[in-house]
């Protein structure tokens, strides 16, 4: 009997053994290999980045910085109300005219208005934003029709949203000029 106790005693130590010991090292071992792969595969995707991003780099340093500049001022980074006044302004003295009543609204923010002109709900998670200037101008109608086509073939966007005018005897006309611009958030 003692020799049929001693080899059922030894099979439990081993199945206890490794239900108690083996088992939970193996588990742990397949956790790591699932880290160990998920981090490979992380490594491998920064790689890619890191690749393109360098690619961009050498595509960015072949840009010259006159070029550079003008994609700056076709879609500033940030918004620079004084820099878009004064380009404004310089359009207009071209022509003979001067900005008046300038008023700038900011609609960059949360509360972009819609096409029907009501506020959107909600925050505006568009990554352009947006800028309406309005101002008054005096001057003829050709130097007028200048202004506008200098304002069209300027670097930066810009729309015309609304145009409103008064009249005089001396075929000299009160413009009201409204417009919207863009700028990356």
């Amino acid at each position: 009997m003692k020799a049929t106790i001693f080899p059922i005693l030894l099979i439990a130590g081993a199945i206890g053994l490794f239900v108690l010991v083996t088992n939970p090292q193996y588990q742990a071992a397949k956790d790591v290999q699932t880290q160990v792969g998920s981090l490979s595969e992380a490594l491998g995707k920064s790689e890619q980045i890191l690749a393109k991003r360098s690619e961009l780099q050498i595509q960015y340093n072949n840009f010259s910085s006159k070029d550079i500049t003008s994609i700056d001022k076709l879609l500033p980074d940030n918004v620079d109300n004084v820099q878009l006044v004064l380009d404004m302004n310089g359009i207009a003295r071209n022509h003979g005219m001067v900005l008046r009543n300038i008023k700038i609204q900011d609609q960059g923010g949360s509360g972009n208005a819609s096409a029907q002109g009501t506020q959107a709900l909600g925050p505006n998670n568009s990554p352009v934003g947006s800028l309406s200037l309005s101002f008054d101008v005096t001057g003829d109608y050709q130097s007028f029709t200048g202004f506008l086509k200098d304002l069209e073939q300027s670097l930066r966007i810009v729309d015309v949203t609304g145009i409103s005018f008064k009249s005089t005897d001396k075929g000299i006309y009160d413009y009201v000029v409204n417009i919207k611009t863009y700028w990356l958030k």
